[in-house]
């Protein structure tokens, strides 16, 4: 036990000796790694923040309503909303009443009160919720569901393409950067501690000839 702690001893005091014999290597060595490490911490919580803004928009672009005609029944309505949701690509299908819908409406920030009181009657449509599992699924929904005759004509749904290939393209560019920041970052990490070590073996060659 006495022999193991005085090698441990020697080990320590070793390398405390090599540190301050060679400080400037040693502390730009730290240093180097420190920043590195700093670095790769921050892109990772960088990329991470990016990852979780996507996947929300995502989330939000992934529903669409789909908008029915004021004489569909409300019989209809429920068998329509059945038949989406027996579609495998079909996360959920909620039904909102034109009350529900005119309700929403209300709550739009920055909307005169004065404006909903004029119209008299509720123009608004009842409409049907879809989301989708996978967002890239929802163009070929909304054209699906445009050839039911309990969907309205103008306009059938709020499905925006122009929004929705955005949203894809930008989950793809922040996946393959983040890939690409990372690997290269990485292999940046690798290569500065390996030129350090290398620095300080070829300042201490003396040391290890002898």
């Amino acid at each position: 036990m006495h022999r193991l702690w005085n090698r441990i001893d020697f080990a320590f005091s070793s390398a405390w000796q090599n540190f301050w014999r060679n400080a400037a290597v040693s502390i730009a060595s730290v240093l180097i790694v420190w920043v590195v490490l700093l670095a790769l911490g921050s892109l990772l919580l960088v990329l991470h923040s990016l990852d979780q803004i996507v996947a929300l928009e995502k989330t939000k672009a992934s529903a669409i309503s789909v908008y029915l005609a004021d004489t569909t029944p409300l019989s209809s309505a429920m068998d329509f909303k059945l038949h989406l949701e027996s579609d495998p690509r079909v996360s959920s299908v909620t039904y909102v009443s034109k009350d529900q819908a005119m309700a929403r409406f209300r709550q739009l920030p920055a909307l005169d009160p004065s404006v909903i009181d004029t119209l008299g009657t509720n123009p608004l449509p009842a409409s049907l919720d879809v989301t989708v599992k996978d967002i890239r699924d929802l163009g070929a929904i909304d054209q699906e569901v445009r050839t039911s005759p309990l969907v309205d004509k103008s306009p059938a749904t709020n499905y925006e393409p122009n929004v929705i290939d955005k949203i894809i393209l930008l989950a793809r560019v922040a996946g393959i950067a983040g890939l690409v920041l990372i690997i290269g970052l990485t292999g940046l990490s690798v290569f500065i501690i390996m030129l350090t070590i290398r620095t300080a073996i070829y300042l201490r060659r003396k040391e290890i000839e002898v």
